[in-house]
């Protein structure tokens, strides 16, 4: 039962810090590149349209991820 009171610190300060109400807020465990994979996949939506800035390492990741997704 610890870990579940752990969790809803966790996600009662997630929600103070982004200023949200939204009850999915959650923390992913993971690597930068997992967690814009997380934000994109749940952003777009196949045929979605998205303009990315590909300048750098994190521009050329998300627009792999958005390519796989579909999106172009």
């Amino acid at each position: 039962m610890k870990m579940f009171s752990v969790m809803q610190e966790v996600v009662s300060g997630l929600r103070y810090a982004f200023q949200t109400q939204n009850e999915w807020t959650l923390p992913v465990k993971g690597t930068g590149v997992i967690g814009m994979n997380t934000v994109l996949i749940n952003l777009l939506e196949p045929l979605d349209a998205i303009l990315i800035g590909v300048n750098d390492y994190w521009g050329n990741v998300a627009s792999i991820i958005a390519t796989k997704i579909g999106s172009s």
